[in-house]
């Protein structure tokens, strides 16, 4: 799952579900394998906002920010109600097939709304029954449908989940909102590592799960404030990855990695209306994050079992939050709007040898720790020349605190596998020039930096009763970018252990390699800066009362500024896009095409 705001993905888009942070530490680079949990039919709407909005929402916003809005339980003033929604739905493309059932119970304080979903996901029929992609074609140049089945094997899964949420207003001045969401996807593998990629033999996904409650307190306050809101929230994600590398090896090691990520939070805030032309927000939240995982391998030969480095240290924690302040002032009222946000954000992380399995004397992984804080600023204005026209311009600045995972990472991933700086640390690292076998060394491995960006867009909207049009711009600037790069080390490195692999082979460049993997060996580091502008055009045209035209159009540019190349931001770069869709309704119908 990865959702590109401004051509951004991953880590560089925060996203929350209620206003409660769901994104975490130890969420992976390029995809939120955990966006996928959240049931669509729970929820009411979505809102993107584009753009670094680390000042309203904190760390990884440096493309925009994603809220995901759930129901809100409906109350009754004219006695109980009850009411309730059913839905099926399928797709041939993956044999697929799902559904939800809803009920909502409303009375005069207290609202309900629940649901139970469902689907089973089968086994993908490619376009010609081809998979350009297939690792037949990468390693042999054998076209797929010679050797594979229509339906490619291991691409199926199952899914289900539930949602329970209350709204109890037990005074005129006090609400209480409490949700508690639960899914499960089990049955899943990273077919792309399999046939569909890399020729590994296992790799598995499985048990996903997301267990996610919060409970809000919101009141009205007689004093300086005009509104109080705080939230607790519990927010548990699972998986188990189950991997055996070796490019098709049937008597490599298979990992086993079960990870839990539990984040505790608290966000509170305050907002005034200081006069009817300025208004004031301040506040501040906490996440306090833990890491578990039982890692191990098992021998497919002998069956033996050994402990293994998990991906991040079992036992890592992180602790991520800020303090904010916001307003926005009419300085000419319906005519010019300024809005300003600032905030200080830090984060922490910390993980102990103590924690560590012992093997061979050692622990499986050394003491590490990072602390690191930033302060960011949105500053804006909106003009209305005339009710038909509008203008809106901002300057902001955003930034992402180095995650768990960039810090902790160690093993094998879908892009190879990788070392920590903690690991290699005293063994004169250098950072490659590239990430492939080519690289040459261009300074030594540090511990990282957050990444930054200061962007500046401007937006023009037209509006009338049948027609409205939108274009923007904007030029988005990242610095200290972190990405994967070789790992190069002084020759004779060969025999030397990094995070529990001996290397097995070293390049005359000093470009080293385990067994686990055909890939160089792999290091995160701020490697470079990047320059990231694009358009934004949208329109609606109403033709007559029954047509409906709408068109979205998108460009990205991204460059490195150093090379001037693309840069190697993790997820890629998107290319245009365009979108035009054509709406028929008859006025008092119930059908529309």
């Amino acid at each position: 799952a990865g959702v590109f705001v401004r051509g951004l993905t991953g880590n560089k888009v925060n996203v929350f579900v209620d206003g409660v942070r769901y994104s975490n530490s130890a969420q992976r680079g390029g995809v939120n394998t955990f966006f996928d949990l959240v049931e669509p039919s729970s929820l009411e709407g979505i809102e993107i906002l584009r753009g670094p909005n680390s000042a309203e929402y904190g760390s990884d916003a440096l493309g925009g920010s994603i809220q995901l809005l759930g129901r809100v339980p409906a109350l009754s003033s004219n006695g109980p109600r009850v009411g309730g929604r059913f839905a099926i739905q399928g797709s041939t493309g993956h044999e697929s097939g799902g559904g939800n059932a809803s009920i909502s119970i409303a009375r005069r304080q207290f609202g309900f709304f629940g649901n139970v979903a469902g689907q089973g996901v089968g086994k993908l029929r490619p376009g010609d029954g081809i998979d350009s992609h297939a690792s037949v074609t990468r390693f042999f140049g054998i076209s797929s449908d010679l050797l594979y089945p229509e339906r490619l094997p291991n691409t199926e899964f199952s899914q289900w989940g539930t949602q329970l949420k209350a709204n109890w207003t037990p005074g005129a001045s006090t609400q209480i909102v409490t949700s508690y969401m639960a899914t499960r996807q089990d049955g899943g593998e990273r077919y792309d590592q399999l046939l569909g990629g890399d020729g590994n033999l296992v790799a598995e996904l499985n048990d996903l799960t997301l267990d996610l409650f919060y409970v809000r307190f919101e009141r009205l306050l007689p004093g300086w404030f005009d509104h109080a809101s705080v939230t607790y929230s519990f927010n548990s994600q699972r998986e188990e990855r189950v991997n055996q590398g070796g490019n098709g090896n049937p008597t490599a090691t298979i990992g086993h990695e079960p990870e839990r990520t539990t984040a505790n939070g608290v966000k509170g805030s305050l907002f005034s209306e200081i006069s009817p032309r300025q208004t004031l927000q301040v506040g501040g939240e906490v996440y306090f994050e833990g890491l578990t995982s039982d890692s191990f391998n098992v021998n497919p030969v002998t069956g033996a079992v050994s402990p293994r480095r998990p991906r991040v240290p079992s036992g890592a924690s992180y602790v991520n939050g800020g303090l904010f302040a916001q307003t926005g002032y009419e300085a000419i009222p319906e005519r010019l709007r300024l809005v300003g946000a600032v905030r200080w954000g830090a984060a922490s992380y910390e993980a102990s040898a103590a924690d560590a399995p012992i093997v061979g004397g050692e622990p499986l992984w050394p003491d590490d720790e990072l602390s690191t804080n930033a302060f960011t600023f949105r500053v804006g204005a909106v003009a209305t020349p005339a009710d038909e026209w509008s203008l809106s311009t901002s300057f902001s600045r955003g930034y992402r605190a180095p995650h768990m995972t960039d810090l902790g990472t160690l093993g094998l991933t879908g892009s190879g596998f990788e070392v920590a700086f903690a690991d290699i640390d005293g063994l004169g690292a250098q950072v490659g020039s590239t990430a492939d076998a080519t690289a040459v060394p261009i300074g030594p491995v540090e511990e990282m930096r957050s990444e930054s960006s200061l962007n500046w867009d401007a937006t023009v909207r037209y509006r009338r009763r049948r027609a409205r049009a939108e274009f923007g711009v904007f030029v988005n600037n990242i610095h200290d970018n972190i990405q994967k790069q070789s790992l190069i080390l002084p020759a004779g490195a060969v025999g030397t252990q990094i995070g529990g692999e001996p290397i097995t082979q070293q390049l005359p460049n000093g470009v080293v390699f385990v067994a686990a993997s055909t890939a160089p060996v792999l290091v995160r580091d701020n490697f470079d800066n990047a320059r990231i502008w694009g358009l934004e055009m949208s329109g609606e045209i109403w033709a007559g009362d029954r047509v409906a035209v709408n068109a979205i159009y998108t460009y990205i540019n991204a460059r490195d500024t150093r090379t001037d190349l693309p840069p190697n931001i993790e997820g890629g770069t998107p290319a245009p896009n365009a979108y035009l869709m054509v709406r028929y309704q008859k006025p008092g119908s119930r059908w529309w095409v």
